[in-house]
């Protein structure tokens, strides 16, 4: 009876310990969840607007060489035939101007879009290094009042947005043991985009795990 007596304190102890330790693992495993679920909805917007932006180079393409003909047309006509030319040359470079200006509106509004997916919505969870939405696209000709644009080399890599997050409590009851654990409890996540036939699709990368408790 006296050992069964001095037993049940140290199994009530580590009861207690498992119980805490399972809820600081439940917290952790929500965190990296949500942090999954936001970079994967940012990347999936973000590849959305980047086939949006590269299914407009046949029409950058075809402004261009109607550019350079009018160009040579312009060269090589008689004065009285200039100022029509002239007159087309001009419209052609104002549509030129007009799809710049689509072209860049596609993606400042994929990174707005991203950006909130990013942000909001986390729930228990504190961002402690912010991830900034980015589309790493190049452009060619670089001359071009409308360019082609096309990833970047490397794009996988390059296009990588990380989360780094840190988890701050998950309810109401022993508060001030969770308080001063949680805050030990972190860990981040990535994901890229990598071309699937037409689409550019999110792709989740290696998460690292971190949850340093006593």
């Amino acid at each position: 009876m006296i050992g069964i007596a001095l037993l049940l304190p140290i199994l009530f102890l580590v009861g207690t310990l498992t119980f805490f330790y399972f809820e600081l693992i439940t917290n952790y495993s929500w965190a990296q969840k949500q942090c999954r679920e936001h970079v994967l909805k940012a990347q999936q917007i973000l590849g959305e607007h980047l086939k949006k932006l590269i299914d407009l180079n046949p029409v950058a393409q075809k402004l261009r060489a109607e550019q350079k003909r009018l160009e040579v047309a312009i060269a090589i006509s008689p004065p009285q035939a200039r100022p029509f030319l002239e007159a087309m040359l001009r419209k052609n470079e104002a549509q030129q101007m007009i799809l710049a200006v689509q072209q860049r509106n596609i993606i400042a509004s994929g990174k707005a879009r991203a950006q909130m997916a990013l942000g909001t919505g986390w729930k228990n969870v504190n961002q402690h290094e912010i991830a900034l939405a980015k589309l790493e696209v190049k452009t060619s000709p670089v001359w071009a009042i409308a360019p082609d644009y096309y990833p970047v080399d490397n794009f996988a890599q390059a296009q990588t947005i990380r989360i780094g997050w840190r988890a701050l409590g998950v309810g109401p009851t022993y508060k001030k043991f969770l308080k001063e654990n949680l805050e030990n409890i972190s860990g981040d996540c990535s994901a890229t985009l990598k071309k699937g036939g037409l689409a550019w699709n999110p792709q989740i990368n290696e998460a690292k795990f971190l949850l340093n408790v006593p």
